[in-house]
């Protein structure tokens, strides 16, 4: 855990010498007093329960934005509590640019004073590389939400932290395995998983004391679920439909025997020399980035 988070620092130094350099050669070519920077991360650390996870550790991002245009009222120093989505830096984009948001945006102008604050954000994760899973979330800035719509399968089914051999990972189930996690940090990796969970984020900003089945959550559970269903149909959220059987193959040709998914098995039968012929896809780049 502590090599884990000694890494995330060294990335974070380096990331701020090279955001430096940029903003250096913006300046040094006359650029810099006409250019807006948007800096924000990707979704969460490599640890157990913040990577491709809809818990804060894996949801909630940094998002810098400096105008040094100084055109546009953003004041330096100035921080923002609104819910912001992700899906809200390309109209906010445009809308800084002067360019009118196309009506088939779902984000939003996060500086429209005109706009009614989000009382909710949604968030998701379907398959993330050969890994299959289906979780929403909703989060107000009071409470989260979460539904997991594959409760047949563990939240540590194998992913490519398993198949990399990430030390934190295999340290952690080690130490499942021979009992010496507490009963908190065991539950992460029993197999038994529930539909939904709840969190009170005032009280609970870690997400640990699930008040999915506390009767006196029962109101606030209904209300999230209510609009989390309402956000589905608004959607017709794609992950309730079959993935396109061409992004499983790929899948299945490039990591092989590490894609377990049931929905995998039909494509096996169908293309029994498939599995793993791809490999070289996700090889050859990650020596490049890793050096190994």
């Amino acid at each position: 855990m502590v090599e884990e988070y000694a890494n995330h620092l060294d990335a974070i130094q380096v990331t701020d010498r090279k955001v430096g350099d940029i903003i250096k050669e913006l300046s040094d070519n006359g650029l810099l007093e006409n250019t807006i920077v948007f800096f924000f991360s990707d979704h969460g650390m490599r640890l157990t329960r913040h990577k491709q996870f809809l818990y804060d550790g894996g949801l909630h991002v940094p998002l810098i934005i400096a105008d040094y245009s100084h055109a546009h009222g953003i004041e330096a120093g100035s921080r923002d509590d609104k819910l912001i989505n992700g899906i809200d830096l390309g109209p906010t984009a445009l809308a800084l640019a002067g360019i009118p948001l196309p009506a088939y945006m779902e984000g939003r102008d996060i500086f429209d004073d005109a706009l009614a604050p989000r009382e909710y954000v949604i968030a998701t994760r379907d398959r993330c590389d050969f890994t299959i899973d289906r979780i929403r979330a909703v989060r107000s800035k009071s409470f989260k939400y979460i539904r997991n719509l594959k409760t047949d399968r563990p939240y540590m089914q194998p992913t490519y932290m398993d198949v990399d051999s990430v030390e934190l990972v295999q340290v952690m189930r080690q130490l499942y395995a021979e009992n010496k996690l507490d009963s908190i940090q065991a539950r992460f990796f029993s197999k038994a998983r529930p539909g939904e969970e709840l969190y009170d984020l005032r009280e609970d900003p870690f997400e640990i004391n699930n008040l999915a089945g506390d009767p006196d959550y029962a109101e606030v559970l209904e209300t999230y679920a209510a609009v989390l269903d309402q956000w589905m149909v608004d959607t017709d959220d794609k992950g309730q439909y079959p993935e396109d059987p061409e992004g499983l193959k790929l899948m299945l040709g490039i990591w092989g025997k590490y894609a377990i998914n049931p929905e995998y098995d039909a494509l096996r039968e169908e293309y029994p020399d498939l599995e793993g012929s791809l490999w070289a896809l996700k090889s050859e780049p990650w020596k490049k980035i890793t050096g190994e």
